[in-house]
């Protein structure tokens, strides 16, 4: 295959194959480790060419197999593969088996020791003398214990061994997985060097051919397998973005509509905020001028009533001081005449009062001034 798609999912093998736990995926997986390794003659590597024509994985060209004859070979494999399994299968069976009478055999032993522990528990002196014909490394620490102390130290050393015995365990496994390993590798080694004594022989051949070309329709089939995996996925994917992309594209529609209302709303609005803005400008200049020119008429005006009013009121002080004269003239008259002349007097005096009072009302209307003291 040519496509990127397919390069891609060939670099990225599908995760699923690791996790499968028959016996005969475990025999592949086995094949599969093992021939890297394994040496090829020249004719093994144009087993399966490696050109692949555009027209596709599945064409033949000319020279090549039948596809009959490939599935024989396919079969042949299959049943050969079969075989490891089974074979695979009996030896896990022997291991099983002999797992299980190791079990017996523990629980046989587990419970003898439980035996010798409910003996052990009925009484101190017995617990002490069995311990020590049992421990007899521990006989000068048990003979000045008691029981209980006895049973507490035993117990340590109890769970000492017990961790003793798992450790010990545990390295046995360990050594019998590094063990199979280099079985299995003295096997392959063996096999290596029988097909390089027979590297020769027509089955040789057969068999190198056979295991390439079903290591090639193997990963082919996994690389198919990864590719119809993620196409479903794509499929699924678009599928669900199409229910939901009619209703996203007219909300999204209604919004820009919205948008642009608002839009040209705010357009108009700032025009008419510029033209508020502008006619409260000239309006602003035009009160500024004419507040400018009514200060100044106001002043010229006020100037002018405080000069008449001087004037005004020197002209009272002359009626008046010429008012006095008058009345010193007059005090040598009648008495009769005196209170006549009071009472003129008192009559001018409150009308020149009257009159200032009228003038400066007039004033502070026209001015606008507070009453000044």
């Amino acid at each position: 295959m040519t496509s990127p798609l397919c390069r891609l999912a060939s670099t990225n093998p599908p995760a699923t194959q690791d996790q499968v736990s028959t016996p005969s995926s475990k025999v592949k997986g086995m094949k599969a480790l093992v021939k890297p390794g394994r040496p090829r003659g020249k004719s093994a590597t144009q087993a399966w060419p490696p050109h692949r024509s555009k027209a596709g994985p599945f064409h033949s060209g000319v020279g090549k197999p039948t596809v009959h004859s490939q599935v024989v070979e396919l079969h042949r494999k299959i049943q050969l593969l079969e075989g490891d399994r089974k074979a695979f299968y009996e030896r896990s069976q022997g291991t099983i088996k002999k797992n299980q009478e190791t079990i017996s055999q523990l629980r046989k032993e587990t419970k003898a020791l439980e035996l010798q522990l409910s003996d052990l528990l009925k009484g101190e002196e017995k617990v002490v003398q069995a311990v020590i014909q049992e421990w007899k490394a521990e006989k000068p620490y048990l003979k000045t214990r008691t029981g209980q102390q006895a049973l507490e130290h035993l117990d340590h050393r109890l769970s000492e061994k017990v961790k003793q015995l798992n450790a010990l365990r545990h390295e046995v496994v360990l050594r019998q997985g590094r063990l199979d390993e280099l079985r299995q590798q003295h096997s392959l080694r063996c096999l290596e060097m029988a097909e390089a004594q027979d590297s020769n022989t027509e089955v040789a051949k057969t068999m190198r051919n056979l295991e390439n070309r079903l290591e090639k329709a193997r990963m082919k089939a996994e690389e198919a397998e990864y590719i119809t995996s993620v196409y479903l996925q794509l499929r699924a994917y678009l599928q669900e973005e199409s229910l939901n992309l009619e209703n996203r594209l007219d909300s999204m529609e209604a919004e820009v509509v919205r948008i642009k209302h608002e839009l040209e709303e705010l357009h108009v609005v700032n025009r008419e905020a510029l033209n508020a803005r502008d006619i409260a400008k000239n309006q602003l200049q035009y009160l500024e001028e004419t507040l400018v020119r009514e200060r100044k008429k106001r002043e010229r005006y006020i100037s002018e009533c405080k000069k008449r009013a001087e004037e005004k009121k020197l002209e009272n002080e002359r009626m008046d001081k010429q008012t006095q004269r008058e009345h010193l003239m007059l005090q040598s008259d009648d008495s009769t005449q005196d209170g006549q002349h009071a009472k003129e007097e008192e009559l001018r005096r409150r009308w020149s009062m009257y009159q200032m009072e009228v003038f400066f009302g007039k004033v502070k209307d026209a001015t606008g001034a507070v009453e000044s003291h």
